[in-house]
This record gives structure tokens, C-alpha cells and sequence, in this order.
């Protein structure tokens, strides 16, 4: 992945910070006002962009992005 990109699309992004604190699906639905069906949805698309082989793997991928992000500013 090149500095400064990502493979997920917009609607994934607001995800990541959520991701990387270990909220769970409900909490992130809750948060983004989401269903769990599309939170669960949405962390299954994430895992297969990143070719995370687990939640766990891609918490730990969006962690390293959002130290990325706060890095940068």
C-alpha cells in the first residue's frame, strides 16, 4: 500500500478510528448509526481488502493508519 493510500472506499473509512480502539460491531452501529448487518458487512469487506486474516489483524492495521493519520497532521 502506497503512503497515503488506503483500499477502502469513503464509507469504510469512518470505520478505522473505530476499528482501532476495538469497539465492536454494535458499537460502531450505534456510533455511525448503522445495523449490525452492515457494520458486519462492512468489516468483512475491509478484512478482504487488507487480506487480514481476522478482526484482530485488521485492528491492528487500522491502528498503525490512524498513527499514520495523527503522524501526519
Amino acid at each position: 500500500m502506497k503512503a497515503g493510500r488506503t483500499p477502502f472506499r469513503h464509507s469504510l473509512l469512518r470505520l478505522v478510528p473505530l476499528l482501532a480502539s476495538g469497539a465492536t460491531n454494535a458499537e460502531i452501529a450505534r456510533k455511525l448509526g448503522l445495523s449490525n448487518h452492515t457494520v458486519a458487512v462492512y468489516v468483512s469487506e475491509m478484512k478482504s481488502a487488507t487480506g487480514s486474516r481476522d478482526r484482530v489483524a485488521l485492528a491492528l492495521l487500522c491502528q498503525k493508519v490512524v498513527s499514520r493519520m495523527t503522524q501526519s497532521a
